[in-house]
């Protein structure tokens, strides 16, 4: 019974898993060939906010309005100004200048593919319900890899033979339906755990409301951008202009994020989080890079804290680690970063794998008992 479990689902979601498969693989790759920042001449100096964007602005293609700033992270880093296209959240051009001098030291457009690959990923482009589509998958997939490790595992005097660790290689002389057992079986014991953490943790991610489950503030996740999809819709078919076309004086907006929070060290800026007002995500130099604090701050410069980390419950805490560690996030000074993000690029080829053999032994044992039948 538990074998056509594990064999059903697996068909079932054959094609989502493949997609899941491929597209998380493919933004780890690709974050590999992110544009690096030049490093600047002149350091303890910086221009104005709006001064930098303005003179970013000019180097960006027609039509696209700025949408990410980046501070400088250490003396002699450049920033980093993204743009998109007004309306949207995704960046598709980058550049990076002095901010002692506007002088624009880096140009680099961003391929519409990785906004394309993360939606596809995150909802399967079927908002606004694509999340709870992939929620409900990360929970059967964790099913799935708990379910495939009751049946790979031996039978006690397989143990004691030490004949279970032909289970664990692919034999050479392996063909037909045996190689895609033994490629099925191989891989699935070598990431069976790291894919039921992948499984277990990008469910609770996708899940709506899965951050208020944990005591943090929901609007960062899917509604924050299905609340700006709708409220973009509402001014269109009203002939009203986008609302984020206001002019933005992030200087204002600066001063009142360090007004809410003296002590802390602002490091990036999200300039059309939402329809009413900016995005900053900030860093205590006691809790470092890993423990951020997100405020918003309003049209009228109204500030507020969304996210505290020295105020928030452990459980808060567990979903931001959830977070880290599934997207290979660990920070640039971090050693394991690397072999992080190696492991979830295997990962998520395994899922690919699994896919595919899978289906090669199901068509192979229909097709040996059709022969049988015929018979």
């Amino acid at each position: 019974m538990l074998r056509k479990i594990h064999c059903w689902v697996g068909l079932v979601l054959a094609l989502p898993l493949l997609i899941q498969g491929l597209t998380g693989t493919l933004m780890v790759c690709l974050s590999f060939f992110e544009a690096s920042r030049p490093g600047v001449a002149r350091v303890g100096l910086s221009m104005d906010l709006d001064q930098q964007i303005a003179a970013a602005s000019a180097h960006a293609p027609p039509g696209m309005m700025a949408v990410h700033y980046s501070f400088p992270r250490w003396e002699g880093d450049s920033a980093l100004i993204s743009f998109g296209v007004p309306g949207r959240r995704d960046a598709l051009f980058d550049v990076t200048l002095d901010p002692a001098t506007d002088a624009v030291n880096g140009i680099s457009s961003i391929p519409k593919t990785i906004a394309f690959l993360r939606h596809f990923h995150t909802d399967l482009l079927l908002l606004p319900y694509g999340e709870t589509a992939t929620s409900i998958m990360g929970v059967l997939l964790f099913v799935m890899a708990m379910t495939g490790v009751v049946l790979w595992w031996p039978r006690p005097d397989l143990w004691r033979s030490g004949k279970w660790r032909k289970t664990i290689a692919i034999s050479r002389k392996a063909r037909g339906y045996r190689l895609w057992r033994e490629i099925h079986l191989t891989v699935g014991f070598w990431t069976a755990l790291v894919l039921a953490f992948m499984s277990a943790s990008g469910a609770l991610l996708a899940f709506p409301g899965s951050r208020g489950l944990f005591g943090m503030q929901d609007d960062r996740h899917g509604h924050g951008r299905h609340a700006a999809i709708e409220m973009r819709r509402h001014r269109e078919d009203a002939g009203l202009a986008p609302e984020h076309t206001r002019p933005l004086v992030i200087k204002d907006i600066v001063s009142a994020a360090h007004d809410l929070l003296p002590s802390a060290v602002l490091t990036d800026i999200q300039l059309n989080a939402s329809p009413g007002g900016v995005r900053i995500r900030a860093e205590f130099p006691e809790l470092g890079s890993q423990n951020p604090v997100m405020m918003q701050v309003g049209p009228h410069g109204m500030a507020r804290i969304l996210h505290d980390p020295r105020s928030e419950p452990v459980r808060a805490r567990f979903f931001e680690w959830l977070h880290i560690v599934h997207e290979g996030k660990l920070g640039q000074s971090a050693w394991l970063e690397g072999p992080l993000v190696v492991t979830l690029a295997m990962t998520g080829t395994a899922l690919v794998v699994f896919t595919i053999s899978g289906w090669m032994m199901w068509l192979r044992r229909r097709a040996a008992r059709r022969s049988r039948a015929g018979t």
